[in-house]
């Protein structure tokens, strides 16, 4: 029995989400203190304006986030058989593409600064110019941080996720002292991009490396596969930030609140979940690149994702007023638990849908993308005609989750006799 336990710890999965789980967790701390930190030193409007900012730099990096997938599938290929001349060429053509997007949104960022501003009640032209190159920093350093998960460097990974949110902090609470005010929060968050960035070049320092010769890649294959793999990542993300926004829009404000943090309070779930994930698919990959099974890491990503998340929900259920309190500190929250452990099983089953969609990615059957397409479209129709209460928010996401979990489940059979 120990000797099951002990190999069951040192699995690639287990011991790589590990590092993983460990390395998001220091940096989602560094993350709150710099929150409460800002909460305590700036005014409610300067604070308004920097979240402003943050939340441009949020959205415009879903697109990017969309195409780690695609790279890691290339790129653990490419690991996987030594081949770095390939790695190289890749690295290449998708950091050029990348640039050449991120030169775009700065440039219309630019153009539409007044627009922008006007927008979002800010009249310091200065700080979208930061904001901007904060993003565009951020869609080079998504390439990077691919790279790193396709080569399984899960340490590296780990530790340039810290270095971000703790430079941010530091340099915060520097800039600020100084007097720098709202400007001093945006170059914290040039810094924070910054940094990281540039180490993230030590560990894939090989790939430049003179002798590593540029190889001739299927463009069209990373095309093929980049196109639906994103639209299914895209429309994955939507299941989880579609209701916020409807809710904002039909709500009023203070349910509005209830339900952001009700959201805050489930998401914990697949905070502790998502690790899994990051470390299953550059393993799969590898697996399936050298013809391995991988029946085995699947299943104990499946198993670990749906007990602990279980878990979660059964504790959200009995204890929903002490989780409330010690989440969000305020007794006002207390009106969102009895909603509490339906959102929470809304996460799980969430959780799970994730595990098979990027399982299936890993394999390249990417044309489970369609049936999520649907999913999220369904969720939007459904949700504009039937928003009378949370609890039916709640109710039609998590039933589509739920019908696109048990469809992903029933295909396994005969997606991977198939392969």
């Amino acid at each position: 029995m120990r000797a099951k336990f002990i190999s069951f710890l040192n699995h690639p999965l287990v011991s790589g989400s590990s590092v993983l789980f460990f390395g998001t967790l220091f940096a989602n701390i560094f993350n709150l203190l710099f929150t409460l930190f800002m909460t305590a030193n700036l005014s409610v409007r300067d604070y308004g304006i920097v979240a402003s900012l943050i939340s441009m730099i949020s959205l415009t990096a879903y697109g990017a986030n969309a195409l780690i997938p695609t790279i890691v599938q290339f790129a653990g290929k490419f690991f996987a058989n030594q081949d770095l001349g390939s790695i190289r060429s890749l690295y290449e053509k998708i950091g050029l593409f990348l640039i050449s997007v991120a030169i775009m949104i700065f440039l219309t960022l630019i153009i539409f600064i007044k627009p922008l501003g006007a927008f979002f009640n800010i009249s310091d032209p200065l700080l979208f110019i930061i904001t901007d190159l904060t993003i565009l920093l951020g869609f080079l350093i998504v390439l990077n941080n691919a790279m790193l998960q396709a080569k399984i460097s899960f340490h590296a990974v780990s530790i340039i996720s810290i270095l971000g949110t703790s430079s941010k902090l530091i340099f915060a609470i520097v800039f600020i002292n100084l007097g720098l005010g709202t400007k001093g929060a945006a170059l914290a968050l040039l810094i924070a991009a910054f940094l990281p960035f540039l180490f993230s070049f030590l560990p894939l320092k090989e790939i430049f490396k003179k002798h590593n010769y540029k190889q001739v890649i299927n463009i069209k294959e990373i095309i093929g596969y980049s196109i639906p793999s994103v639209l299914g990542t895209l429309a994955l993300t939507s299941f989880v930030t579609n209701d916020i926004i409807w809710v904002k829009h039909f709500f009023n404000e203070y349910n509005a609140g209830l339900y952001a943090g009700l959201s805050t309070v489930g998401r914990i779930i697949f905070f502790f979940t998502s690790p899994i994930g990051m470390a299953m698919f550059p393993l799969i990959v590898r697996k399936h690149n050298k013809g391995e099974s991988y029946t085995s890491t699947l299943l104990i990503a499946l198993g670990i994702v749906f007990f602990s998340s279980l878990s979660l929900t059964i504790l959200y259920y009995l204890y929903p007023n002490f989780v409330v309190l010690h989440v969000l500190h305020r007794k006002e929250y207390l009106a969102i638990t009895p909603q509490l452990a339906m959102f929470a099983l809304s996460i799980t089953i969430y959780s799970v849908l994730s595990i098979m969609v990027y399982f299936y990615f890993s394999i390249r059957i990417t044309k489970i993308f369609f049936p999520l397409l649907i999913g999220a479209f369904l969720q939007v129709v459904l949700l504009t005609f039937f928003h009378d209460s949370l609890s039916q928010i709640i109710t039609i996401t998590l039933s589509i989750e739920l019908l696109l979990l048990v469809g992903l489940l029933l295909y396994y059979p005969y997606a991977t006799k198939k392969k």
